[in-house]
């Protein structure tokens, strides 16, 4: 029984009109909601074409009437292809622009490729429940969730409330990292910290008085005390909480230096000393065998050599 039927009998089907409410409400709910439940009513749309038993005596009605279905028919189908390929519109545009770089070198730029190269080659990395940025869980699910990778979220809507809660908790280190602890999080891979994610943070001295640094947030959230830095490459960053893993994993990768995460307050501490040159070119030596050269290990191993 279509909506045109049960208008024209003057009877309200229960069960139609609440799936009618239903997908309206969802689609207008959320834009990328709308290809889903426009698809959801096609054959509605084809049953009422179908079951119509009322037809206009002139050819113009009858022609205007078919037209009107086949316009919507055809219309919900480009609403449904245009809400498909609306997720993968941006990455489109930005691969035509780039025209010969190759598709390797852009999922490097884009998404921690690199970074999951590490982790999957580490079996004691892929049993620790894994927090990502918001947009990087189905890259993370894509990648290692085959190999038992225990992924915190993906960014699907189940998790909206979820990511309302780690907005909340994210104001203070302490509630931020009661937060991860809550979850039971002992791996972290985020992306490396931007000029803009820089903010002014006063500290007092070692021997009294204050200074200023400009630091960030993934810097004083996750302290060397409670989490080790195992893992960093132009695009991404890979902390695993200490207690997580066996001490000779740490051995073995953790980094000293924090020079993705704390640019300003490393650079300080080898222009003035606190860091010998040796220490910073161990580690941006190291680096560089094993994520390649880029911006950050090539600054820090010149201004370390000029000193």
């Amino acid at each position: 029984m279509t909506g045109y039927e049960s208008w024209r009998r003057r009877t309200l089907l229960a069960e139609e009109a609440i799936f009618w409410i239903f997908c309206g409400l969802m689609a207008v709910s959320h834009v990328r909601n709308m290809a889903v439940f426009s698809i959801a009513t096609l054959p509605y749309f084809i049953a009422l074409k179908s079951r119509i038993v009322w037809v206009p005596e002139t050819r113009v009605a009858r022609r205007f009437i078919g037209i009107f279905f086949a316009v919507s028919v055809y219309g919900l189908c480009v609403l449904a292809a245009l809400g498909i390929f609306e997720r993968v519109r941006r990455f489109s545009s930005f691969v035509i622009r780039q025209k010969e770089i190759p598709l390797e070198w852009i999922l490097k730029q884009q998404f921690p490729a690199q970074a999951f190269d590490f982790i999957k080659h580490e079996p004691e990395l892929i049993k620790i429940r894994a927090y990502v940025d918001w947009g990087g869980g189905g890259y993370a699910q894509w990648r290692a969730g085959e190999d038992g990778l225990a992924l915190f979220w993906d960014g699907r809507y189940l998790f909206i409330e979820l990511l309302k809660q780690a907005v909340r908790m994210a104001d203070t280190k302490k509630r931020w990292n009661n937060f991860l602890k809550a979850w039971k999080i002992g791996l972290v891979v985020r992306a490396v910290p931007q000029a803009d994610d820089y903010y002014p943070h006063a500290q007092n001295r070692p021997n009294g008085g204050r200074e200023t640094f400009m630091r960030t947030k993934t810097a004083l959230f996750y302290d060397s005390d409670e989490w080790a830095l195992i893992w960093w490459d132009a695009t991404s960053v890979v902390f695993v909480r200490r207690r997580a893993v066996s001490p000779g994993l740490l051995t073995s990768h953790e980094y000293k230096i924090r020079a993705p995460v704390d640019f300003y307050k490393v650079g300080f501490a080898v222009k003035t000393g606190k860091l010998t040159v040796d220490e910073v070119e161990n580690e941006m030596l190291r680096n560089i065998r094993e994520a390649g050269p880029n911006f950050l290990n090539t600054h820090f191993l010149e201004l370390a050599r000029s000193r």
